[in-house]
């Protein structure tokens, strides 16, 4: 049996990579077998766009979750 691998993405105003970022890990952990998951953090992005992507990428693939933060909490 596997364990776990854990990917925390943190997100802000970032919308472009992210269905990439999230594909080729995929590949990545499909390629060698191992068991993950990828939790993407939305920091209370100001692009609302954001949270949109982060969601349709929760629908395609089942290793990913998302937080929705509901205040930026910055790097401390």
């Amino acid at each position: 049996m596997n364990e776990l691998v854990s990917i925390v993405i943190p997100v802000y105003d970032a919308t472009t990579s992210l269905e990439m970022l999230v594909k080729n890990i995929d590949e990545v952990f499909q390629k060698e077998a191992f068991d993950y998951e990828v939790i993407f953090v939305d920091d209370a992005s100001p692009n609302k766009d954001t949270w949109k992507i982060l969601e349709q990428v929760n629908s395609q693939y089942e290793n990913v979750k998302c937080v929705q933060l509901m205040r930026n909490f910055g790097q401390h």
